[in-house]
């Protein structure tokens, strides 16, 4: 049961067609910006056999069913009766792994979307020409795309800081993507909106004591630093008995053998305008010279190798030592904007996380893992906030899964889950410590 008010087992319920089924072996909803650019969930369960033949028939004919996910805490003042803690609506995109119990039941698992978010990845509707506005200006032009082809779902996190955001305005851009959903990497690929490489995703599972009561929190996140990420800890809000996290591994980061120090070094790089741009270079084979076409006054060298000076439509060659390396690189905007991006690359490496720490949490609470926050997880240092979640899976789980009730409905006595979270987390350490 609960703990000072707070559960850490649900009951998971599935209502499809008017009908409710609660004979879940789990519920697992995957979060990995790493990966997929928005999180979807599966769940296994066990259901009549005509139900999973009706479900096949609509999927099979691209018409995906829309269910209803609801999700329970028990109440101890009132007995067996519970308390709903939210309801999570989806689209059954597959139906996988029959495996027959009975003549009554079949066990299956089922690939599930939130229909907003499946819309958006199966249609294109964001074909436009943008003109004079910044990489910031188009996303918000896409967010305003959003909240009128797809209605009032989504409230827009940017994790990061004012400052760090370009004003560089293009004179044109073209967006075009084969589904909406992958707008925000054409424009983030395109224009740059920042000064750091973004992560860009779409978060459709969250309760309580988080950023929105929207359904899709969307998160431009900045993960180079962790200060602005809003800080939580479970021991302050929970207290320590009903968090019990363990770390599964830690995998360094970092520039551990100083190879990027001694690239930063030994580089030449060659900064060149894409739009004035006629051709790049034209690259011997003994990988030492290349050769450039360019409309642009000069090309600038960040270090210091010797180059001829490049007139209009004038080739010329650069040497490189065989000892160094060589880089060339493009840019829609400004040399300076570039120059900014490169840094934050560097520092991302030399000064950002130093570890990747894998942590599984057993009786953790529906409302802990989520992304804009960076944690304390250490209970003797409740206010070192240097753990900032990158992969989030939540998990729940049957609390005796080998035992498979034999009711078909939800309306008898609740089958309880145990909530389960697995999270990469980002580590920093401050900049003395450093």
């Amino acid at each position: 049961m609960g703990h000072d008010g707070f559960s850490w087992k649900y009951e998971v319920v599935l209502n499809i067609a008017g009908h409710a089924y609660n004979d879940i072996i789990y519920f697992v909803i995957y979060r990995i910006p790493s990966t997929y650019s928005a999180s979807f969930a599966r769940m296994c369960i066990v259901l009549p056999p005509y139900v999973i033949y009706e479900i096949k028939e609509l999927v099979g004919r691209s018409r995906f069913p829309h269910v209803n996910i609801e999700i329970y805490s028990p109440d101890d003042a009132i007995g067996d009766r519970v308390n709903i803690i939210g309801v999570k609506p989806y689209r059954i995109l597959n139906v996988l792994g029959e495996t027959k119990i009975d003549t009554v039941r079949q066990q299956v698992i089922l690939q599930l979307v939130n229909p907003v978010l499946h819309k958006m990845a199966t249609t294109h509707l964001f074909d436009k020409r943008v003109d004079d506005k910044s990489g910031k200006q188009i996303l918000d032009r896409y967010h305003e795309f959003l909240r009128t082809h797809y209605g009032d779902n989504f409230q827009t996190n940017y994790i990061c800081g004012n400052n760090d955001f370009f004003d560089h305005e293009y004179e044109e851009t073209l967006i075009h993507s084969n589904s909406d959903i992958q707008i925000p990497y054409e424009i983030i690929q395109k224009r740059f909106p920042s000064s750091f490489y973004p992560v860009y995703f779409f978060d459709d599972f969250y309760f309580p004591h988080t950023k929105s009561n929207k359904p899709i929190n969307i998160f431009y996140t900045d993960f180079s630093t962790p200060e602005h990420h809003t800080k939580a800890s479970p021991f302050l809000r929970y207290g320590e008995s009903v968090f019990s996290g363990k770390t599964e591994k830690i995998v360094p980061l970092g520039d551990i053998t100083k190879q990027i120090d001694k690239f930063n070094d030994q580089t030449s790089r060659t900064f060149i305008d894409s739009e004035n741009m006629v051709c790049l270079f034209d690259r011997k084979e003994s990988g030492k010279k290349f050769q450039i076409e360019y409309t642009s006054e000069e090309v600038s060298l960040l270090s210091n190798k010797s180059i001829s000076n490049i007139e209009s439509h004038v080739s010329s060659h650069v040497d490189i030592d065989q000892s160094g390396y060589e880089m060339n690189i493009t840019y829609p905007d400004s040399k300076e904007n570039l120059k900014d991006r490169i840094n934050n690359s560097f520092k991302l490496i030399k000064k950002g996380p130093v570890n990747l720490h894998y942590i599984d949490t057993v009786y953790g609470l529906i409302d802990w893992v989520h992304f804009g926050y960076r944690y304390a997880l250490d209970p003797d240092s409740p206010d070192d906030y240097r753990f900032v979640p990158f992969n989030i899976i939540n998990i729940f789980k049957r609390e005796y899964s080998d035992v498979i009730s034999k009711r078909q409905d939800a309306e008898e006595t609740p089958l309880w889950c145990k909530y389960y979270c697995k999270a990469v987390f980002f580590e920093f350490i401050d900049d003395d410590d450093n």
